[in-house]
């Protein structure tokens, strides 16, 4: 997709069902669809900004990956990949609870990737996305707080970047995973994005009171709110910075901000 677009801003995710993984459908217009990918293209006097979190934070040493097909990574530092795991936890079994933090070489930036399963005669690890040779890879951990506290981060990094005085509406992509881990916790990943993009909307707006450039009488509570919509994902795309190629993340909360003005 990003070689058939060019140099534009992608984000999005990918299509998420239940953890079985075994059927995904896809919806454009009226249309329900199978094996499918719908895309929205915008374009004219648009200004935007993104954000990604997750919450998870690197732990212990990082290892190169040795070797690596496609999701699978066989050897992390020559050893078997599995090894990695059972180094930190002794009865481990795959999940996306500790996601492994991935470094492309020359980036300073990581994504997530978490194990999808593990195959204990090679060692392997079957990931959710592909993890490219030569990266550099860290085992991660996070409490469900954390979880949360990146959707407000995650916003926050997309007003922060935000090229306007104020967006009009704001897309989110969030990891099914996330949803999984927190569980009837979800509501909270949404109130805390939600709080954070309505108070930098209130400090928007009082500092365009402060230089004139708001109506006479306007209040911090007169801006509306703005139409947030979404959808979780088994991948997110984002760019890991302004400008960048996008790359696939795991267990990410991804924010757009769109907006003219």
């Amino acid at each position: 997709m990003q070689a058939a677009l060019g140099p534009v801003p992608l984000l999005g995710g990918v299509a998420a069902e239940k953890p079985k993984a075994e059927q995904t459908y896809q919806f454009c217009g009226r249309e329900v669809l199978q094996d499918a990918l719908p895309i929205l293209l915008l374009g004219g006097n648009l200004l935007l900004s993104h954000g990604f979190a997750s919450g998870w934070r690197p732990i212990g040493q990082r290892y190169p990956v040795t070797e690596a097909q496609g999701n699978i990574i066989y050897t992390i530092n020559h050893r078997p990949a599995l090894a990695l795991y059972q180094h930190y936890f002794e009865d481990y079994s795959s999940d996306a609870a500790y996601p492994l933090a991935v470094f492309s070489p020359g980036e300073e930036n990581f994504f997530l990737r978490g194990s999808l399963s593990n195959d204990p005669k090679l060692g392997s690890l079957t990931m959710g996305g592909n993890v490219p040779m030569g990266a550099e890879v860290q085992v991660t951990e996070a409490s469900r707080d954390d979880v949360v506290a990146a959707a407000k981060t995650s916003l926050e990094n997309a007003r922060s970047s935000y090229p306007g005085v104020a967006p009009a509406a704001a897309l989110y992509f969030s990891c099914a995973w996330r949803r999984w881990v927190l569980g009837m916790e979800t509501r909270r990943e949404y109130e805390e994005s939600h709080q954070s993009l309505d108070q930098s909307l209130d400090q928007s707006l009082d500092q365009s009171l402060d230089q004139g450039l708001a109506q006479p009488g306007t209040t911090s509570a007169s801006h509306p709110t703005i139409p947030c919509c979404g959808f979780y994902t088994f991948g997110e795309i984002a760019p890991l910075r302004d400008q960048g190629p996008a790359v696939v993340h795991n267990t990410t909360f991804v924010t757009l901000l769109l907006g003219s003005r």
